[in-house]
Formats: C-alpha cells, sequence, structure tokens
C-alpha cells in the first residue's frame, strides 16, 4: 500500500487517518487504552475532502499522544517492519500520569512540582519575549491564548521532565516522540551496562533533531585522602552506577539535573558528561525549537552522585568550574547576568558556597538572545540556536584543553608516563570526536535546508535574480549576509574542535607509541645486564678456581708435603704466579697467538 502526501496534510497526520479506519474497521481491544484514544470514523470525511488543511486535522491530545507511544512499544517484529519494543520503558513512563490509582487519578500538579518551560516568543519584544511556566496549566493557557497570533518559539526544558509536560510539549507542537526517547535513554552511557537494547540508539533521526555534549569540569584536592587515581576511579564508579540506576527508574524529583557520565583525570580535576537535546519542528510558516538540557538544579540538591560522595569523603573543597565563554565587548555590557536573574527569574542574592555546584549551562534558558539580533532569530532556526551551539563548542574546548595538560604530562620525559591513561584519553576523544562530527552533520543540513528552503526566508537568491541569472542584488543579500557570516564562524569553530580532536587522539598514539618502544628497548637491555652478570660471576669463579687449584695441591697427603715444615708464604709464592698465568691466558686470545706463532715460524717476523 502506497501513501500519497496530501495537500498541505503531514504524513504523521496522514498516518494517524489511516490508523483511525484501520482501528475503526477492525477495533483491537487494549486495556490500557482509555477513552481518549478512541476516535470516530471520519474515513468517508477523510476521502471526500482529500485537499483540507492543517488546521482541519484534529491535534492529539495529551493523553492520546502518550497512548500512541505506548501502543507502539507493544508492536513486535512479527507486526510490522518498525518494532517499537525499544520502546517500551519510555511508553510506561508516558501514561503514568493518566492511570487511574483507586477511584481518583493522581495530581500531576503535585508530582511536577519543580519542572519548567522557559518560552521565548520571537514576534515579542522586550519584557514580553520570555515566559517561565512553573506550572503545566499556566503552559497549556498561554499556548491556547496565543494560537490567533502563531509565531516562532524557543521552549528551554530544564533537568528532569515530569512526564505529563511531555506529553503536552509533543502533542501540541508536533515532536516526534523518537526525541524524548533519544534523551532519557541511558544505553549508549560509557561503561554501565544499564539497558537491554545496549547497541542503540539509531542513525540521527533528521537534519532538525540533534544533540551536543556539555562537560563541566571540577576541581577537588583529595590528597589527603590516601587513595590513588585508580582507587578514586573505582569508588567513584561505583557510586556512578548506583546514580544512573535509580536514573533510569526515574527515581529522581522533577527539575534536578542529570548527570550521563563521570570521570577521574588525576587527584586535582574530574569532569561531569551532560547533554542538549534539540529539536526543530515546522508549522505555518513558522518554527518551533524545543531545548532539553540535563542542566537544571544545582547538582548539590540532585541525587546523590560521586559529586556530592567527594565532597562529603573525599574533599571538603570540591567545586565545578563555570565554562568561560568570550563575545567581543562583552565586558562592556552594561547589564549584567546577575541583574538578569533578579528580574526574571525572581532570583536573589546568596553566598557563593550555596552555588559551588551550580552549571553554566542552566543560566541559558535564563539569559538567552542577549546577543543576538531579534528580527534575525525568528527567521532562522539556526541563527536562533546560535547561542547554544557555541556554548557546546565552548565547553568542548575547555574540556580539550584539560586533556591536553594530562598528555603533556604523560609524554614527557620524567612525567608519570602511562601506557593505560593514554589508551584511556585516546577512546576518550574518538568518543567525543564521533559525536562532535555527528552534531557538526546534523548542523550542517539544518543549513541546507534553510538554504534550500524558501519557506524559510534564507534563500540566497530571490526567484527573480535565479530565472535572471543575474548576481544577487545588495539588498536580497543583506539579511542573508548576517545570518550566514555567525553561521560560518560557528563552523569553523567546529572544524577546529574537530581537528583538535584528531590531534590529541594522535598525540595520544604517538605516546603510546613512544612508550611501547621504550619498554621493548627496556626489555632487550635485560640479556645485555645478564650477561654482564654472568661475566662478573665467571670472573669470581675464575679466581677462586685458581686458589682452590693450589689450595688443593697443598692438601694432598703425599710423604714430601705431609712431612714438610713449609710456612703459609710458600702458598702464596706459588699461588700468585699460577694466577697471573691464568689471567694472562685468559686475556690472551690463543687462536690469535697461535696464527701469529705460524706467520713467524714462517716468515721470522712477528705481526705487530
Amino acid at each position: 500500500m502506497y501513501l500519497r502526501k496530501k495537500s498541505g496534510v503531514p504524513i504523521r497526520h496522514q498516518h494517524i487517518e489511516i490508523h483511525r479506519r484501520a482501528t475503526a474497521s477492525n477495533p483491537e481491544p487494549d486495556s490500557d487504552m482509555g477513552p481518549a484514544s478512541r476516535r470516530p470514523n471520519t474515513a468517508s470525511t477523510n476521502q471526500a475532502t482529500p485537499d483540507r488543511s492543517v488546521q482541519e486535522v484534529e491535534k492529539l491530545t495529551p493523553e492520546t499522544y502518550a497512548r500512541r507511544v505506548q501502543q507502539f512499544s507493544r508492536q513486535t517484529a512479527s507486526e510490522g517492519i518498525y518494532s517499537g519494543l525499544h520502546y517500551g520503558e519510555f511508553g510506561e513512563f508516558l501514561v503514568a500520569p493518566y492511570r487511574p490509582q483507586g477511584t481518583q487519578r493522581r495530581s500531576n500538579e503535585q508530582e511536577s512540582e519543580g519542572t519548567s518551560v522557559v518560552v521565548y516568543d520571537l514576534a515579542e519584544q522586550g519584557d514580553n519575549r520570555v515566559k517561565i511556566f512553573s506550572k503545566l496549566d499556566e503552559l497549556r493557557k498561554d499556548t491556547e491564548d496565543s494560537l490567533e497570533h502563531t509565531s516562532s518559539r524557543l521552549l528551554f526544558l530544564n533537568g528532569f521532565v515530569h512526564p505529563s509536560w511531555l506529553s503536552y510539549i509533543g502533542s501540541q507542537y508536533d515532536i516526534d516522540p523518537e526525541f524524548f526517547y533519544r534523551h532519557l535513554d541511558l544505553s549508549a552511557t560509557l561503561s554501565t551496562g544499564i539497558g537491554r537494547y545496549t547497541y542503540l540508539p539509531h542513525l540521527p533521526a533528521s537534519a532538525e533533531m540533534f544533540q551536543l555534549r556539555i562537560i563541566n569540569i571540577g576541581e577537588w584536592d583529595t590528597s589527603r585522602s590516601g587513595l590513588s587515581v585508580n582507587a578514586l576511579r573505582k569508588k567513584c564508579q561505583a557510586s556512578m552506577s548506583t546514580y544512573l540506576e535509580r536514573l533510569k527508574k526515574r527515581q529522581i524529583n522533577p527539575g534536578q539535573s542529570m548527570v550521563r557520565r563521570f570521570f577521574v583525570h588525576n587527584q586535582e580535576f574530574f569532569s561531569m558528561e551532560q547533554l542538549i537535546s534539540v529539536v526543530v519542528t515546522r508549522q505555518d510558516g513558522h518554527w518551533t525549537a524545543v531545548i532539553w538540557s540535563d542542566s537544571g538544579a544545582d547538582l548539590n540538591k540532585s541525587e546523590s552522585g560521586p559529586w556530592l560522595d567527594s565532597q562529603r569523603e573525599l574533599s571538603h573543597t570540591t567545586v565545578l568550574h563555570p565554562i568561560f565563554q568570550h563575545r567581543g565587548q562583552i565586558a562592556l555590557e552594561e547589564t549584567s547576568a546577575s541583574d538578569f536573574n533578579s528580574t526574571q527569574a525572581g532570583g536573589t542574592n546568596t553566598s557563593s558556597q550555596e552555588h559551588i555546584f551550580s552549571q553554566s549551562a542552566t543560566q541559558l534558558s535564563k539569559n538567552y538572545g542577549r546577543l543576538l539580533k531579534p528580527e534575525l532569530m525568528s527567521s532562522s532556526p539556526l541563527y536562533a540556536l546560535q547561542e547554544v551551539l557555541s556554548f557546546s563548542a565552548a565547553a568542548e574546548w575547555q574540556f580539550l584543553n584539560l586533556v591536553e595538560q594530562q598528555v603533556v604530562s604523560l609524554t614527557k620525559p620524567g612525567g608519570d608516563q602511562s601506557i593505560s591513561e593514554l589508551l584511556l584519553l585516546k577512546n576518550i576523544m574518538e568518543d567525543h570526536r564521533s559525536a562532535f562530527q555527528d552534531s557538526l552533520d546534523a548542523i550542517k543540513a539544518l543549513r541546507g535546508i534553510e538554504t534550500s528552503s524558501p519557506v524559510s526566508g534564507l534563500s540566497l537568491t530571490n526567484s527573480s535574480d535565479r530565472k535572471s541569472g543575474k548576481m544577487p542584488s545588495s539588498q536580497s543579500q543583506s539579511q542573508p549576509t548576517k545570518i550566514e557570516a555567525p553561521t560560518i564562524h560557528l563552523f569553523r569553530d567546529y572544524d577546529h574542535i574537530l581537528g583538535r580532536l584528531k590531534t590529541l587522539s594522535d598525540r595520544c598514539s604517538d605516546g603510546i607509541t613512544i612508550l611501547s618502544n621504550q619498554a621493548m628497548y627496556r626489555e632487550s637491555q635485560k640479556p645485555t645486564e645478564q650477561a654482564e652478570s654472568f661475566g662478573k660471576l665467571t670472573a669470581l669463579a675464575f679466581f677462586f678456581a685458581t686458589l682452590s687449584f693450589t689450595t688443593i695441591f697443598f692438601g694432598i697427603t703425599v710423604r714430601e708435603l705431609s712431612q714438610s715444615k713449609l710456612g703459609i708464604w710458600v702458598w702464596l709464592i706459588l699461588t700468585v704466579p699460577v694466577l697471573g698465568i691464568s689471567v694472562l691466558l685468559w686475556l690472551l686470545n690463543l687462536n690469535k697467538v697461535w696464527e701469529q706463532f705460524k706467520t713467524w715460524s714462517k716468515t721470522g717476523r712477528f705481526p705487530l
């Protein structure tokens, strides 16, 4: 059966219509499917009006969105080419708020307390542009009020998000459930062994869905703990495994931060990895970008992990460093970030000790777009995402600076040389290089969509110029040029980071080769050292053998010697010449002496 895309109707909605027709003609009972998932048969209406617009297609409700995902999670390989078994836990997670408990439903508002969404309406100006929602009803009301004047938006999610919020955002903005699944999936986490399908995720889903790694660097002083680096790693790995197990079971409160990986570099520094997932959807000439960051509340308010264990047990000076960025003239800006936080987010001045585990990524949603032009942000999702992409690049570059210091320390003469450490760093560099390349490919693909799509408004030439074959005028080029310039600069930064990742990986390989060659050279010197030791032993044996010979000679019980009254000096007089003759014979090459003697006997001349 072939599907033909209806005019103005997304494929996704046509799939929903076909599914409704199939379930109406051959319904399948499902104990978990509630009334909200049952739809009237609209097959005849759809067939009569094949060209209806998107607005006429009924949107999924949040509950239907969740139950559709759950239904897909039960689809096996025998039921279709697209199996959804890997969605099992994710589907149950989404439908949890819609399951009855006794005679009443759970209070989603109470359970989701701590979740917040920051929305940037790019059509607004000033203080009306950013809105912070801590209750789902507030977000729902704002979304319904803004239906009449649709515009491009940025939605920021921070930390762990309650499933009721995910279902609403997914249904309202037509978000592919794969986006939420990939962000919540932990199977790709290194050295955890969590999850049945450890060979996931899939290939990149689309050009408008990608993930960015954020590396936070922390500093501690564990020298007083008496633990080596390997002992620290084992201790932190056990703590991290426990934390990831709780995270996998969703034993975490909404709004709390999530950490994917924790790595101990040495007794002075450690690093933590978090994710920022981005998806862009387009509807009716405008777009919505959802940015979901692992960074939520300060980590000292999250579930216990190696960062808190180290603070309590290993080091009382553990601190998380900020991610440093530079922008032209940023130090001369009049409005500071602290002023923005106090007015927009209701923040108050608190002691720095309470924020030793603050994450810079949390500030993205609070201070976003300060250095971007508002009129250009609504034209291009890629331009609007500049600060997120630049932030990820800055975090990666800061992490590479730390790794480079380690590589230099491990390869310099007299340093803490270790092949295993270099091999570990090389694997990390290759992993980061692969992930960073995927992100860059997705960003370039997103740029390609914008530059080729007339909807985006970023076509480098207008239609009249293309038809006439003329070069674009300066007026038609001004808008794209303003957008393309920072994009090109961003691509250069990403290419530079990829080059540095390769360079550090190669330096690790070179260091491993050098240290391996040095180890082989030391092994090859052992036979020489053993031969020298054996030569010394031979010399000692030769000396004592001579002494033993003369001693045995005087110890012979014959009449001439046993009845003599000779003193010890006679033994010395005999021993010294015998020892001298023995040493002379040892030093002389008898074969060479014999050849020289034969030459002398024949020629009468002794060769020198």
